[in-house]
Protein backbone atom coordinates (compact mmCIF):
# COMPACT_ATOMS: atom_id res chain seq x y z
CA UNK A 1 0.00 0.00 0.00
CA UNK A 2 1.19 3.53 -0.78
CA UNK A 3 0.78 6.85 1.03
CA UNK A 4 -1.51 8.20 -1.65
CA UNK A 5 -3.94 5.31 -1.12
CA UNK A 6 -4.91 6.19 2.45
CA UNK A 7 -7.06 8.83 4.08
CA UNK A 8 -6.76 9.80 7.73
CA UNK A 9 -9.92 10.86 9.54
CA UNK A 10 -8.96 12.83 12.65
CA UNK A 11 -9.75 15.52 15.17
CA UNK A 12 -6.14 15.58 16.41
CA UNK A 13 -4.35 18.91 15.80
CA UNK A 14 -0.97 17.11 15.80
CA UNK A 15 -2.15 14.99 12.87
CA UNK A 16 -4.03 17.70 10.99
CA UNK A 17 -1.01 18.99 9.10
CA UNK A 18 0.92 15.82 8.30
CA UNK A 19 2.03 16.57 4.75
CA UNK A 20 2.43 13.05 3.38
CA UNK A 21 -1.22 12.02 3.71
CA UNK A 22 -4.65 13.28 2.81
CA UNK A 23 -6.49 14.33 5.96
CA UNK A 24 -10.22 14.49 6.59
CA UNK A 25 -10.35 17.03 9.43
CA UNK A 26 -13.19 16.58 11.90
CA UNK A 27 -14.00 19.62 13.98
CA UNK A 28 -15.57 18.07 17.01
CA UNK A 29 -15.52 15.39 19.64
CA UNK A 30 -14.02 11.92 19.45
CA UNK A 31 -17.42 10.40 18.65
CA UNK A 32 -17.68 12.71 15.62
CA UNK A 33 -14.55 11.04 14.22
CA UNK A 34 -16.30 7.67 14.52
CA UNK A 35 -19.46 8.96 12.80
CA UNK A 36 -17.38 10.44 9.98
CA UNK A 37 -15.55 7.11 9.64
CA UNK A 38 -18.88 5.28 9.50
CA UNK A 39 -19.95 7.57 6.64
CA UNK A 40 -16.77 6.82 4.68
CA UNK A 41 -17.10 3.06 5.24
CA UNK A 42 -20.79 3.09 4.30
CA UNK A 43 -19.75 4.86 1.08
CA UNK A 44 -17.47 1.92 0.24
CA UNK A 45 -14.08 2.87 1.66
CA UNK A 46 -12.12 0.14 3.46
CA UNK A 47 -11.28 0.42 7.15
CA UNK A 48 -7.48 0.17 7.42
CA UNK A 49 -6.83 0.81 11.13
CA UNK A 50 -8.72 -0.44 14.14
CA UNK A 51 -10.99 2.27 15.53
CA UNK A 52 -10.40 1.20 19.15
CA UNK A 53 -6.60 0.99 18.98
CA UNK A 54 -4.68 1.77 22.15
CA UNK A 55 -5.38 1.30 25.81
CA UNK A 56 -6.72 4.79 26.58
CA UNK A 57 -10.50 4.82 26.47
CA UNK A 58 -12.25 7.25 24.11
CA UNK A 59 -13.90 8.99 27.07
CA UNK A 60 -10.42 9.75 28.43
CA UNK A 61 -8.65 10.74 25.20
CA UNK A 62 -10.58 13.35 23.21
CA UNK A 63 -8.45 12.71 20.08
CA UNK A 64 -8.74 9.91 17.55
CA UNK A 65 -7.29 9.21 14.13
CA UNK A 66 -8.61 6.40 11.93
CA UNK A 67 -7.27 5.30 8.55
CA UNK A 68 -9.48 4.33 5.61
CA UNK A 69 -8.74 3.66 1.96
CA UNK A 70 -9.15 6.40 -0.61
CA UNK A 71 -10.31 3.78 -3.08
CA UNK A 72 -14.04 3.32 -3.05
CA UNK A 73 -15.86 0.07 -3.72
CA UNK A 74 -18.83 -1.71 -2.27
CA UNK A 75 -19.38 -1.30 1.48
CA UNK A 76 -17.67 -4.09 3.42
CA UNK A 77 -19.98 -5.78 5.93
CA UNK A 78 -17.09 -6.69 8.23
CA UNK A 79 -15.84 -3.10 8.32
CA UNK A 80 -19.37 -1.84 8.99
CA UNK A 81 -19.71 -4.27 11.90
CA UNK A 82 -16.37 -3.15 13.35
CA UNK A 83 -17.14 0.57 13.15
CA UNK A 84 -20.67 0.12 14.48
CA UNK A 85 -19.35 -1.95 17.40
CA UNK A 86 -16.73 0.74 18.06
CA UNK A 87 -19.42 3.43 17.95
CA UNK A 88 -21.52 1.54 20.50
CA UNK A 89 -18.49 1.28 22.80
CA UNK A 90 -17.57 4.94 22.34
CA UNK A 91 -21.12 6.15 23.00
CA UNK A 92 -21.28 4.04 26.17
CA UNK A 93 -17.87 5.28 27.34
CA UNK A 94 -18.46 8.98 26.68
CA UNK A 95 -21.63 8.72 28.76
CA UNK A 96 -19.48 7.69 31.75
CA UNK A 97 -18.28 10.47 34.05
CA UNK A 98 -14.64 11.50 33.60
CA UNK A 99 -12.37 14.14 35.01
CA UNK A 100 -12.58 17.07 32.57
CA UNK A 101 -9.31 18.51 33.90
CA UNK A 102 -7.45 15.50 32.50
CA UNK A 103 -8.48 16.40 28.96
CA UNK A 104 -7.18 19.94 29.40
CA UNK A 105 -4.09 19.24 31.49
CA UNK A 106 -2.91 16.40 29.28
CA UNK A 107 -4.22 17.50 25.87
CA UNK A 108 -0.80 17.46 24.20
CA UNK A 109 0.02 14.08 25.72
CA UNK A 110 -3.26 12.64 24.43
CA UNK A 111 -2.59 14.11 20.99
CA UNK A 112 0.88 12.55 20.97
CA UNK A 113 -0.45 9.12 22.01
CA UNK A 114 -3.02 9.20 19.20
CA UNK A 115 -0.40 10.37 16.69
CA UNK A 116 2.02 7.60 17.68
CA UNK A 117 -0.72 4.96 17.38
CA UNK A 118 -1.56 6.36 13.95
CA UNK A 119 2.06 6.37 12.77
CA UNK A 120 2.49 2.79 13.94
CA UNK A 121 -0.62 1.74 12.00
CA UNK A 122 0.61 3.58 8.90
CA UNK A 123 4.03 1.94 9.16
CA UNK A 124 2.36 -1.48 9.26
CA UNK A 125 0.10 -0.65 6.31
CA UNK A 126 2.87 0.73 4.14
CA UNK A 127 5.14 -2.28 4.73
CA UNK A 128 2.64 -4.58 3.00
Amino acid sequence: MYQDEVLIITNNPMVKNIDKYEICWVEGKVEDVYYQTLNWIAAGHKLLSHPLAGSIKPNQNPYRSIVVSKKQGLPDEGDLKIINYALEKVEAMVAEPTRPDLKVDYAEDFQLVDKELLLSALDSLLER
